[in-house]
């Protein structure tokens, strides 16, 4: 059968791919760029940093442990679709940590949450960043709970970053519906300690906030000029503390929450989105999703349109 010759608008879309570098698959049918072709690892998410803190409580301790205000289901709601989950089995009990703080909480529980949100969203894709296994036979253990939530934990992360988005839907469909795919580790996390909300006596939200934000725009903007191929990857959209930091904090009368929102972390990084600052995202991570995240999500969504233009 003669082939159709190609018309100059699927040949410029074609030059555009190569171009941008960007794995741009056209539809058989249309000639046109289809959304869920996109690789999965160019398909910007928001993910939650430290996604298990959001069953923590308001104690002096926790307020610097705490990176979200709400459990999975409310996280899903305010624009997460990837969690930084780190399990953690102490005592027989799989639940779940941030450093050396234990998160009383069922990494069942919070993972059926997710279950029970994809149900009623069978369009939508969630990605569990399962890392930072902690204690004896954690990751056997972790492995066995997802398993009796009809969930695979994938270690297969060569196979995994060559997925288009549909391919990666199609392989992490649930029963109940929706997608989840949760990668045991198989994400180059490009973690910076650097980028603090404290820079010596000044703040991200202070009046030399820029001194903070100059760190934070430019670790991303550096993620996003290099997108991994071999891997899902990350771009920290969040601030980081050491102990000096925390003790600054503490004297502000602030928290890792409260950072977020009065620097409005979450915003300037989504104005930057819609202005085009970043040519590629993937799983962009973020401190207290739901002050912004919807907005952010939205303008992720964005960018995926115009690539395709």
């Amino acid at each position: 059968r003669r082939q159709r010759p190609t018309s100059p608008t699927n040949m410029a879309l074609r030059v555009v791919c190569l171009l941008t570098a960007v794995a741009c698959i056209l539809h058989p049918a249309t000639g046109k760029l289809d959304e869920d072709d996109t690789p999965i690892t160019l398909w910007p998410m928001v993910q939650t940093h430290d996604a298990a803190t959001g069953y923590l409580t308001f104690g002096l301790v926790d307020l610097w442990a705490k990176t979200q205000g709400t459990g999975f289901g409310g996280q899903l709601d305010c624009g997460a679709r990837a969690f930084d989950l780190r399990p953690k089995l102490d005592d027989g009990k799989l639940q779940m940590h941030h450093g050396r703080v234990t998160v009383k909480h069922s990494l069942s529980d919070a993972v059926a949450e997710v279950v029970a949100w994809l149900a009623k969203h069978p369009d939508e894709l969630v990605v569990l960043f399962v890392t930072a296994y902690d204690g004896d036979g954690c990751e056997a253990a972790t492995q066995k709970a997802l398993q009796q939530l009809n969930i695979t934990l994938r270690s297969d992360c060569g196979v995994v970053s060559g997925l288009s988005v549909t391919q990666a839907k199609q392989q992490a469909r649930m029963a109940t519906g929706g997608s989840l795919l949760a990668l045991n580790g198989c994400v180059d996390e490009r973690y910076d300690p650097s980028v603090e909300c404290y820079i010596g006596t000044h703040s991200c939200y202070g009046p030399h906030k820029d001194l903070a934000f100059d760190k934070l725009l430019n670790n991303i903007n550096q993620s996003a000029s290099h997108p991994a191929t071999e891997s899902l990857w990350m771009a920290q959209a969040h601030w980081q503390y050491s102990a000096a930091s925390v003790a600054k904090g503490v004297t502000h009368d602030s928290s890792i929450l409260k950072d977020e929102k009065r620097s409005r972390a979450n915003a300037v990084v989504t104005q930057h989105v819609l202005q085009g600052t970043y040519k590629h995202l993937n799983l962009l991570e973020v401190d207290n999703v739901c002050d912004g995240g919807l907005a952010l999500l939205a303008a992720l969504r964005n960018m995926t349109r115009s690539l395709r233009r």
